[in-house]
């Protein structure tokens, strides 16, 4: 019987508590070990089958996926000293770590605390979610070890009563206190925060992870006090449904839920008192609520008539968690606040902001589309936040799924091209520096790692021969998820990778190009290559209106017609190295299965194809 966390992963070690004789371990042992998946060793000398060995005062497993184990300091409970000993499972052939982005995104909850870098953490969890701590915190003690005292924060996972009392013991006075629970049974958050009370905690709040706590995208607030929060949410259901082609039962299930108190996933956040007579105005400021008086002050509202609720993103959105921000009982969005996961990716963040700021001096642009304007740049315990105005329209995600692609593409391009304007080419010694070689550099080592040493060498040769191009305002990340419909109006969010001069027609490309993928259900799919062999048939009615709308955006804008497949290249050498970059950091073995996992290269690939065969 092995339990414990992920293999390989010496950050989140199995736990063997071993003890003087089966009887003394009583059931709240029995659920600490349960808790903290853990094997229970007594003091007989030996075990059998996947049981571990224990002789001479010496710990031996039969399996040999476990590590020599080491022994640490006993643990006293109960008048009775049990010996604790760690040790970490051998990482199976092929078997990857966590990436950074996955352990970042399961710690998301952070931004539910005062800091969201969270000092001295006393840890009551395992597997993914004590990795997530420890990648976040800047120091983690184990909650049941003696150095568990002045934490600033601690983190536990389904708790008894032990652990919720050894908890608020190691916290200093103001400490915040974050919980995972199951809310399976109806009237669970009464019973949580009942719980959580008891023990002495102040200021209890509790959320609905959704759709569960080791992948939630959104923060529900359990038992909301503010009128319309039910409205709201349903919305953001209803939109989600709609959003991603899901069952229109979404927002009956939420329904239910509220009505019956029943909720998978709750987590909560709470307070160890200040002081004995601690008052409302000593708690500490909890980042939603230092975020909605920021918010109240520069839109001129009242702090009570804001709505916000958080959310993840999308698997892809690695860099950043969202606030939806709603004025109460109106289910229209009205801002939008950004925080980077990490400060240091600050860096896009602050880059979408002097976007926006650039692009609302900029009367042309600004009229050819609908863009959100930044209403709030401040920093929290050194989290830059961003918060903007919300586009209001239909998602072009569902209108790809309903609209004919050729109208719509002739739209678009005619949009873009209104965008771009008419700028004067500019030589290719100033622009292929910066938007070019760095992307060749970066394609070139990813592909390096899989022993792919001919495919960069081939787009560079493919890209030779543009000389002048007209600049351009680049999106960098147009796609239907990034862009609504306001009437007949394309309106375009997240410029975190905006900049003032880019290449022209890679943003076409790329929102077409994935029009036709939600069109298809090819999304984030190895096999969206086969919707975009159509695009580049001539022949096929989409790849004619595909090849038509790029045409008549290269016409208006100034490129020339031996440069449209060659920028269609560079649209696909930027977000093919993306891509590989992002299945590399996921950790797993290098491995021909791994690349084909890509969901550009093919595309790119597909590209240089199409320009051999024209040659």
């Amino acid at each position: 019987m092995l339990l414990g966390g992920r293999s390989g992963s010496p950050s989140n070690p199995l736990t063997y508590l071993i003890g003087p004789d089966e009887g003394t371990l009583n059931s709240e042992w029995h659920s600490f070990c349960d808790f903290h998946h853990t094997l229970t060793v007594v003091g007989k000398p030996r075990f059998v089958g996947e049981r571990p060995i224990f002789r001479d005062g010496e710990f031996r497993s039969p399996d040999a996926r476990i590590q020599a184990p080491e022994r640490t300091t006993p643990v006293q409970r109960g008048g009775m000293s049990l010996q604790v000993f760690r040790a970490s499972r051998r990482e199976p052939a092929g078997m990857g770590a966590v990436s950074p982005g996955t352990l970042l995104r399961r710690a998301d909850w952070r931004f539910l605390l005062p800091n969201p870098q969270p000092g001295k953490t006393a840890l009551f969890a395992r597997a993914l979610l004590a990795d997530a701590v420890r990648s976040v915190a800047e120091q983690v003690v184990d909650g049941v070890e003696t150095d568990a005292h002045q934490c600033e924060l601690a983190v536990l996972q389904r708790p008894d009563r032990a652990e919720l009392s050894s908890a608020y013991a190691a916290l200093v006075p103001g400490g915040a206190c974050y919980s995972e629970w199951s809310g399976l049974l109806p009237g669970a958050p009464a019973r949580i925060r009942a719980k959580l009370v008891r023990e002495g905690f102040t200021g209890v709040r509790l959320y609905w992870m959704l759709p569960k706590a080791e992948s939630a995208r959104a923060w529900f607030e359990a038992r909301p006090t503010k009128p319309g929060y039910r409205k709201i949410v349903r919305g953001i259901i209803a939109h989600y449904a709609a959003h991603s082609g899901a069952t229109g039962l979404l927002p009956f299930a939420l329904d239910v839920a509220f009505a019956l108190d029943l909720f998978p996933s709750i987590c909560a956040t709470c307070f160890k008192p200040s002081s004995d007579k601690e008052t409302a105005g000593d708690a500490p400021v909890e980042f939603p609520n230092w975020l909605t008086a920021g918010i109240a002050q520069r839109a001129e509202v009242s702090a009570d008539d804001l709505v916000l609720v958080m959310r993840a993103g999308g698997e892809f959105v690695q860099n950043k968690v969202s606030w939806l921000v709603f004025l109460s009982q109106s289910p229209e969005l009205r801002w939008v606040a950004k925080v980077p996961r990490n400060p240091a990716m600050a860096g896009a963040l602050r880059q979408e902001h002097d976007a926006l700021r650039l692009l609302a001096d900029d009367s042309v642009r600004s009229s050819a589309i609908a863009l959100p304007r930044a209403l709030m740049w401040d920093e929290r315990d050194g989290f830059p936040v961003l918060v903007q105005t919300a586009l209001d329209g239909e998602s072009l995600n569902s209108l790809a799924r309903r609209s004919e692609y050729p109208e719509l593409s002739r739209r678009l391009g005619a949009t873009l091209s209104e965008f771009a304007g008419s700028p004067p080419a500019t030589q290719e010694a100033e622009w292929w520096p910066v938007l070019v070689e760095p992307w060749l550099e970066r394609l070139s080592q990813a592909l390096a790692v899989f022993g792919e040493m001919e495919l960069a060498p081939a787009v560079r040769d493919a890209l030779s021969g543009m000389d002048a191009l007209p600049l351009v305002w680049c999106h960098n990340d147009c796609t239907p998820w990034n862009a609504v419909m306001e009437g007949d109006r394309l309106g375009l969010f997240d410029w975190e990778d905006g900049i003032e001069e880019g290449l022209p027609l890679v943003d076409l490309v790329y929102l077409l190009a994935n029009m036709a993928f939600v069109a298809d259900g090819t999304v984030g799919s190895p096999h969206a290559v086969r919707s975009y062999r159509r695009l580049i048939d001539p022949l096929d009615p989409r790849g004619g209106a595909f090849l038509g709308s790029l045409d008549a955006y290269a016409k208006a804008v100034g490129v020339r017609d031996q440069d449209v497949a060659r920028l269609r290249i560079a649209t696909w050498l930027a977000h093919t190295a993306q891509d590989l970059e992002i299945i590399l950091e996921a950790g797993e073995e290098p491995s021909p299965q791994l690349l084909a996992s890509s969901v550009c290269l093919p595309v790119l690939r597909a590209e240089l194809e199409s320009i051999r065969r024209r040659k």
